[in-house]
């Protein structure tokens, strides 16, 4: 798994800090209450330790996008999920 900082730039979600990787463990992992196929399964994962200095103190919208692979049965699957935008007084480098 991976988390990416974005920033809004016009039209466009800009990149920016350093990419953020980060392994899951027994204690990161959340079980749910959903169930698939008569089985639990996990649905739920926090990546907290991000962090990043402003430069400025102009308006952005901000948001992160985090990329996580998982291996099940020989086979490498990807989801790639967005979060919602804010807007912070904090300037991109």
């Amino acid at each position: 798994m991976a988390s990416q900082l974005r920033y809004k730039n016009a039209l466009m979600w800009v990149k920016t800090g350093v990419q953020v990787p980060q392994t899951a463990t027994d204690k990161d992992l959340k079980a749910g209450k959903y169930r698939y196929k008569k089985k639990d399964w996990v649905v739920k994962f926090q990546q907290k330790n991000m962090n990043y200095l402003c430069k400025g103190t102009r308006s952005h919208k901000w948001s992160a996008s985090m990329i996580g692979r998982l291996r099940y049965q020989g086979r490498t699957l990807w989801a790639r999920v967005y979060a919602s935008p804010i807007s912070a007084e904090c300037g991109p480098h």
